[in-house]
């Protein structure tokens, strides 16, 4: 094909005149550490990256694309919520956008989460700061449905994790029994992916640092297991031998937690940052759990 590229400028701009091959399309986005205008149109290079052009058309790169977007599962997906894409949390007002096909979007309480520019919410548990979302699509009316939760979260040295007794919600529903999703451990710095049902409470999990990004991930496959996954790999899972009664219909989901903990005692709000919250309909498979942690982590320095 022709040449597609004029120059790679001192600023470090990626001009182009023509287009690539296969690039499926484009999304403007804000990262933490930069501003990154679509996949491939405006993307910021690395440092010490150096392009050269053959006589075949052949463009190549050595180094690599800071954070290549737009490339994380897709199956299933029911919300995406990422407070470093414009189009999920644009400049003015404060709900969350989500950015998947289901456009269900995040409401925040009275006292809403404080953005960050670099790409994230940050939440003070002192003043109940929550998103809530409210579809059918986020509730399901068994257990044999099956979900995934996703979320990349950082807590500060400074934060507290929980009131010491109580697991407290995180990103998740329901109070008591038909509770599910990601949980607050009453260890500090543990969590959970977690169901409750009328069988009792079913949930996985470890432990996590302070002062870094981390990628928690939850699933439920609607038939015995449930697992956490903590930056991309399997940390434990828990068998559910059998789940009876129905997940609970009448609590809203929320980004955040409540004052009711799992175990329907006095909980905590979360104090901390959280960038991207996902969603699925199904449990999605240890590769894709991998894969969207690969997509993601160099934004979060990891």
């Amino acid at each position: 094909m022709a040449t597609t590229i004029t120059k790679l400028s001192s600023t470090g701009v990626f001009q182009s005149i023509a287009e690539f091959d296969e690039v499926s399309y484009s999304i403007v986005k804000v990262s933490i550490g930069g501003i990154y205008a679509a996949q491939f149109d405006e993307v910021s290079l690395s440092t010490s990256t150096a392009e050269r052009r053959t006589s075949t058309g052949t463009y190549q790169v050595s180094g690599y694309f800071d954070e290549v977007t737009g490339t994380i599962s897709t199956n299933g997906l029911v919300a995406y919520y990422d407070a470093g894409k414009a189009a999920s949390r644009p400049g003015t007002g404060n709900i969350w956008y989500d950015i998947s096909d289901s456009k269900i979007n995040a409401i925040p309480s009275a006292s809403p989460p404080t953005f960050d520019s670099n790409g994230y919410f940050v939440f003070d548990s002192a003043n109940t700061q929550t998103f809530t979302i409210e579809s059918s699509a986020l509730n399901p009316t068994s257990w044999a449905e099956p979900w995934t939760v996703g979320v990349w979260m950082y807590v500060p040295s400074s934060a507290t994790w929980s009131n010491g007794s109580n697991q407290s919600h995180f990103v998740s529903k329901g109070q008591t029994t038909g509770s599910w999703g990601i949980v607050r451990g009453s260890g500090d710095n543990t969590i959970h992916a977690m169901v409750r049902t009328d069988a009792g409470t079913y949930q996985t999990g470890g432990s996590i640092g302070r002062d870094a990004w981390y990628n928690v991930v939850g699933t439920w496959d609607g038939i015995s297991t449930v697992s956490t996954y903590i930056n991309g790999v399997l940390i434990d899972t828990a068998t559910v031998t059998t789940a009876t009664g129905t997940p609970d219909s009448t609590k809203s989901f929320v980004i955040g937690g409540n004052n009711t903990a799992v175990t329907g005692q006095p909980g905590t709000y979360y104090e901390g940052n959280i960038a991207i919250v996902t969603m699925y309909n199904r449990a999605i498979s240890p590769g894709e759990v991998r894969n969207n942690f690969e997509e993601l982590r160099t934004r979060f320095g990891i």
